[in-house]
């Protein structure tokens, strides 16, 4: 086994489908979390698989919309704690690393500055809601 070697064909093979599972994994986790409350869930998601270098557009768009809609409805709840801020505080951090590992990648610039703007849009309203609190 040591010295068996990978065809080249079923090395791409595989290679490429690691972002179908990914399509499919955020997808499940997507359908299983419909709550705006749960969203974080999905972002997270996105979040993890980046860690391990599978880095898809359209799933980055789709958990950037799910921390939106999380943020939205930890908004308009009657009691906001600064749990929430930091959370949001943690998960901007982690939006911020992606941002950078597309640039690596030279990917289209018009999803990452669109991105860019949606990170700096929660940042500040999350600022403005914890300095409310505080």
């Amino acid at each position: 086994m040591r010295r068996a070697r990978l065809e080249p064909n079923y090395f791409q093979a595989l290679t490429s489908q690691r972002f179908d599972f990914a399509r499919i994994y955020v997808e499940v986790i997507d359908q299983d979390h419909p709550r705006p409350g749960d969203r974080l869930k999905v972002f997270e998601a996105v979040a993890r698989l980046a860690v391990t270098d599978v880095v898809v557009l359209k799933l980055l768009e789709k958990g950037v919309d799910a921390l939106e809609q999380w943020w939205k409805d930890v908004e308009q709840r009657p009691v906001v704690d600064l749990a929430a801020c930091k959370i949001l505080s943690r998960m901007l951090a982690k939006l911020e690393g992606m941002e950078q590992q597309i640039a690596g990648y030279k990917r289209d610039t018009a999803i990452s500055s669109d991105i860019e703007s949606r990170r700096r849009e929660l940042e500040y309203s999350g600022g403005a809601l914890q300095a409310s609190i505080g």
